[in-house]
């Protein structure tokens, strides 16, 4: 089972590194209409337990071209218990590994003001983790992803 293995960030937590791009859908849209596909960009994620959906910072929504193509309400620890309505966006997603890496074709993400502010540009959720091993060994400062 491929996995990949990172140190626990001593601030931030559990990082890893992924590759996002436009969905293969809208790569292909773009394809038959002539226009150029925004190149993938490889960037930090957060794995958060406590998301249901992966969350992707507005900056790199901005630098793929990305149109909202529906929206969702979440709630977050600065919004209590009042939802507020965020754009949601279809991704690739790919976890890499040397042997064979894990793509997700067109994984709807909610739009996220101020990861990047943060340190990251993604928040990995269960939506994604519910198909993976997540291992969390503080004692060892390391957390692996198996796919």
């Amino acid at each position: 089972m491929p996995h990949l293995t990172q140190k626990i960030h001593p601030q931030l937590g559990p990082l890893v590194k992924l590759r996002i791009g436009v969905s293969n859908y809208r790569a292909l849209a773009l394809k038959s209409r002539g226009q150029v596909v925004p190149p993938d960009i490889d960037i930090t994620a957060l794995i958060d337990t406590g998301a249901s959906n992966c969350c992707v910072d507005s900056t790199c929504i901005q630098q793929l071209g990305l149109t909202p193509t529906g929206s969702i309400n979440i709630r977050t620890p600065s919004t209590g218990a009042n939802a507020h309505p965020t754009y949601l966006y279809d991704i690739k997603v790919v976890l890499p590994h040397m042997a064979i890496s894990k793509i997700y074709a067109a994984l709807p993400v909610a739009g996220a003001p101020n990861l990047a502010s943060q340190g990251i540009q993604m928040l990995l959720g269960r939506d994604v983790l519910a198909q993976c091993l997540l291992t969390y060994d503080g004692g060892a400062g390391i957390c692996a992803i198996a796919f």
